[in-house]
């Protein structure tokens, strides 16, 4: 298995210093801040681009690696390439084997809240509904979110999307990667 997200196959050599030496999200994070910036500097990439693509390479690989994890339980998961993505960064199997969709989202502000229209998550629905689907009941999440953020804010959970949406935070990524040694060391291994 190679991580198939678009950024890992261009940079590949980028891609490996993210991770080098990496055994939790603080340093995994100052090197994703540096590449992007060298990127930038280069003019080969737009800062905020880089940024939200390690982070989706990042993101790649925790779902795979973790995948019998009942932290995270999608597996499957393929992301979308950069012309297709219009809301959904990929799509997975969920818990039940039903299709998902995973949207991944970087913010350097750790205590920031995702909104619907703030964070262009409502997109995330319509691309859903175009392949057919529908939010999930209970436990049963088939829209899915990372971020880096601290997750999404209480009025777009509860109201917006009525609590059929699943956010994870970055307190939840945290407690699943900063020193897992051997989350780390496969993370390498796959790119």
């Amino acid at each position: 298995m190679k991580l198939q997200h678009t950024f890992r196959k261009k940079y590949k050599s980028e891609t490996i210093r993210v991770f080098e030496g990496v055994t939790n999200w603080l340093q995994f994070n100052k090197n994703l801040k540096s590449i992007s910036n060298e990127l930038s500097d280069s003019g080969y990439y737009d800062y905020l681009k880089a940024e939200g693509d390690i982070f989706e390479v990042f993101i790649e690989g925790l779902i795979y690696l973790l995948q019998n994890d009942n932290r995270v339980n999608i597996s499957e998961y393929k992301p979308v390439r950069d012309h297709q993505d219009n809301g959904v960064d990929g799509y997975g199997l969920n818990s039940n084997g039903e299709k998902s969709v995973i949207q991944i989202k970087y913010k350097t502000n750790p205590t920031e809240l995702l909104t619907a229209g703030g964070s262009n998550l409502d997109s995330m629905f319509t691309e859903a509904s175009m392949e057919g689907i529908l939010p999930g009941n209970g436990n049963n999440y088939r829209h899915i979110i990372f971020t880096s953020g601290k997750g999404l804010a209480r009025y777009t959970e509860e109201q917006k999307f009525r609590g059929k949406v699943k956010c994870y935070g970055i307190k939840e990524i945290r407690s699943l990667v900063d020193n897992n040694i051997i989350f780390w060391d496969n993370l390498r291994k796959l790119i």
